[in-house]
């Protein structure tokens, strides 16, 4: 049990993720603070934004002490003055090439009869892409640093269209609307866990990455020995056998310190490709 000093009978925590991270891996997080804290957690989920926009900034406002959000986001919020701050621990994705570190991967997607190796990469123009929306790292900024890695822009595709998550990316490509997506890996993972049928009408071209996770981050007015707690609590979720089986049923092998540095490879990414955007048709 872990015990915070600090007067706090409640933790309100927000989601900007959901649907593109299923909603059992905030819940599971949500549950063992409530567990081994004794304080009653409330999960919100706001699936209009990537991460709260200046005008409605709920940890500057105070009606939220923690977050996930997406790492874009996350960067421009550090500008602001009495927002947020990094929640130094990150989970370790189980993932071929993650090689222990917390990042994740996009999956470059195309129905079956597109056929070809990622060698071929020509083989993809002039088709429809699509992606969830631009804050996306992995359904979009990922993209946008490949195109520029071949020395082409959006122009590359015949016709880009915004979904605005991935499962619509995969609805669009399994209706012949569109010809290409990149799909963040777990979430494509857990797809084809719940629908194995599909595994025969998509193929998975290459993956790129790695990006860093999505971070979690604190209200930066919380009280310094509730956000110490929380960092202990959650780097130690791995021994707790209970709560370890709940995070190996989510892919996550572990929990590791981190800091805001280690984000600097998203600012890279973003520095990278904000003079190539692509101009999108709505779904």
């Amino acid at each position: 049990m872990y015990k915070m000093s600090s007067e706090i009978t409640k933790l309100n925590i927000i989601t900007y993720l959901v649907p593109d991270v299923k909603v059992e891996a905030f819940q599971v997080f949500t549950e063992y603070l409530e567990d081994v804290a004794n304080v009653r957690c409330n999960l919100i989920y706001e699936t209009r934004w990537q991460y709260p926009t200046s005008k409605r900034d709920l940890f500057d406002l105070g009606d939220v002490d923690m977050g996930f959000i997406s790492a874009p986001g996350f960067l421009e919020m550090l500008e602001r003055p009495n927002s947020i701050e990094l929640c130094p621990v990150a989970p370790v994705y189980t993932h071929p090439h993650g090689r222990g570190r917390p990042v994740i991967f996009s999956d470059v997607v195309v129905r079956n009869e597109l056929g070809g190796d990622y060698n071929e990469f020509e083989r993809l123009k002039g088709h429809k892409f699509t992606y969830s929306h631009p804050e996306s790292t992995t359904g979009y900024s990922i993209m946008l640093s490949e195109l520029k890695n071949h020395n082409t822009d959006s122009s590359f595709f015949a016709d880009t269209i915004q979904s605005g998550s991935h499962l619509n990316s995969l609805h669009l490509l399994l209706t012949k609307r569109a010809d290409v997506a990149t799909i963040d890996s777990r979430f494509l993972t857990d797809f084809f866990s719940q629908h194995p049928h599909y595994k025969k009408e998509l193929k998975v071209m290459t993956t790129l990455g790695p990006m860093p996770v999505n971070p979690l981050v604190f209200r930066k007015t919380l009280p310094s020995d509730v956000k110490k707690t929380i960092t202990k609590a959650l780097l130690e979720m791995p021994q707790n056998p209970t709560w370890n089986q709940k995070l190996q049923n989510l892919h996550i092998e572990n929990m590791i310190s981190i800091d805001s540095t280690f984000f600097d490879m998203e600012r890279l990414l973003q520095e990278k490709v904000k003079n190539i955007p692509l101009v999108p048709t709505y779904y």
